[in-house]
């Protein structure tokens, strides 16, 4: 087996082990089972669990990442519109990016009293959304005239709540479409905001 993919397998199982079990209860002997490698094979590509656990976010992230910049906001040339369409590309996308849950928000659960490097780490991803959708959804409130209209930074903070409020719901229902809903009224509340109209939500 080539070092790509005893890597690859590591990964494939502390991911699975994280998402299910958290960061305090994944082991390195657990992983190394599920993988069917040994702590060698393990310790020759991660020095230590974190570092495992960080190339597995890293990972996620770059997974996520790439479906999110997939999607029609991409070619359209106004912003609001770009904003708007991406949201609801999200919403499209709920299955092949939270199928499984949050890999990010199941970590940040357990992280306070496990790690303070991974905790670092998470609050770094969960700061770096926020400023990511900030500035995406910016244009959303440029015209806005409302002294309580809510800033970028307080829209993408909303945007993330809902995400991983819903996911937490949809789990408990075993059920995807709260989350989807949860989306599409963001969604809504989105094209308020922006004084766009939002019948076309409720056929979609």
């Amino acid at each position: 087996m080539g070092a790509a993919e005893t890597r690859k397998k590591l990964l494939d199982a502390a991911e699975c082990l994280l998402l299910a079990e958290g960061y305090s209860r994944t082991s390195v002997e657990a992983v190394c089972e599920r993988a069917s490698l040994t702590k060698g094979s393990l310790y020759h590509h991660f020095k230590t669990k974190e570092d495992l656990a960080i190339a597995v976010l890293e990972r996620w992230l770059a997974r996520n990442g790439g479906i999110l910049s997939e999607g029609p906001h991409t070619s359209a040339s106004d912003p609001v519109e770009a904003a708007l369409l991406y949201i609801g590309h999200v919403a499209d996308s709920t299955e092949r990016l939270w199928s499984s849950g949050c890999l990010v928000g199941s970590l940040s659960m357990d992280l306070a009293a496990s790690s303070d490097r991974m905790q670092q780490c998470v609050e770094a991803m969960f700061k770096g959304f926020v400023a990511q959708h900030a500035a995406l959804f910016a244009p959303l409130i440029a015209n806005s005239r409302q002294s309580n209209t809510p800033t970028p930074e307080e829209l993408a903070e909303m945007f993330l709540s809902i995400i991983e409020g819903a996911i937490v719901v949809g789990k408990s229902y075993r059920d995807p479409l709260p989350l989807v809903r949860s989306i599409r009224c963001f969604g809504y509340f989105a094209h308020q905001l922006a004084g766009r109209d939002a019948a076309a939500l409720a056929t979609e």
